[in-house]
């Protein structure tokens, strides 16, 4: 890294932390300088995922093809959404029944 004129590091890339020590684990993108976060090149993956995963609502290597699971939902890349906890049906349109979890624990929840 670079040594500022305040005395605290400019990181080079792909390195992160007070002293530059720490390595992005990015997928060879860059991260935030201080917390380490991955800045994904690309806005349509995710930086939790580190720059692996498409975000909610896409789909496809380069997550650009658009994939809708009603935003209960995540879809992979052959388009099949993997619904939240509370929702089912092909695009997790249906909401469950129950409070926090489907049928409150004594059930199935399923789409007819």
């Amino acid at each position: 890294g670079t040594c500022q004129s305040t005395g605290s590091c400019l990181c080079d890339y792909g390195y992160w932390g007070m002293s530059c020590s720490e390595e992005c684990r990015c997928n060879n993108n860059n991260c935030e300088q201080s917390t380490g976060e991955c800045l994904c090149s690309n806005p349509r993956k995710t930086s939790a995922s580190r720059c692996t995963l498409c975000a909610r609502g896409y789909r496809g290597a380069d997550c650009d093809i658009s994939c809708s699971c009603s935003g209960n939902g995540i879809c992979n890349t052959a388009g099949t959404c993997f619904c939240d906890p509370m929702f089912t049906s092909l695009d997790c349109s249906v909401k469950c029944e129950g409070t926090s979890i489907p049928c409150n624990g004594h059930g199935t929840c399923t789409s007819t």
